[in-house]
């Protein structure tokens, strides 16, 4: 089943509801399940620089070896990347189901997915929406 690619145009038009929607759909569309967020937005316009979860969109993802070895890796100074489609399952539901099924597929190799270094990424890149979200308001506040 290939999975949706977006262009920066469609994503450029999307609100922050349809495009945790959008982000919603494509983690859905990867595990297989519908990931509910209880009402939880990202906190970001589709439109916004430096953001992850829309490049994440715009990233096509294999139609094989989604759970292959090459989705995470160490870098040179010792911390954990992972590839762009990734960035899909921004949920934590997602991230629960996704690695349950990794460390199922490789449990012969005993590699697991490092779900607490994905997650961290994760609020990380979440905290930096809300950031700019603060200071947008503020500025807007001050016009």
């Amino acid at each position: 089943m290939p999975y949706r690619v977006y262009s920066r145009d469609e994503l450029r038009s999307m609100d922050r509801d349809s495009f945790t929607q959008a982000v919603i759909e494509a983690a859905t569309d990867i595990v297989g399940t519908y990931i509910s967020t209880d009402g939880r937005k990202l906190p970001f316009d589709a439109d916004a620089d430096n953001n992850e979860f829309a490049e994440a969109l715009m990233t096509p993802v294999p139609e094989f070896g989604l759970y292959s070895d090459g989705v995470f890796w160490t870098n040179v100074e010792g911390h954990v990347e992972f590839v762009p489609w990734l960035y899909r399952l921004a949920f934590k539901p997602a991230v629960s189901i996704y690695a349950n099924y990794y460390n199922r597929v490789n449990q012969r190799t005993n590699r697991k997915f490092p779900t607490d270094q994905f997650m961290t990424k994760v609020r990380t890149i979440k905290l930096r929406g809300y950031q700019r979200d603060r200071r947008a308001r503020a500025k807007q506040g001050c016009s």
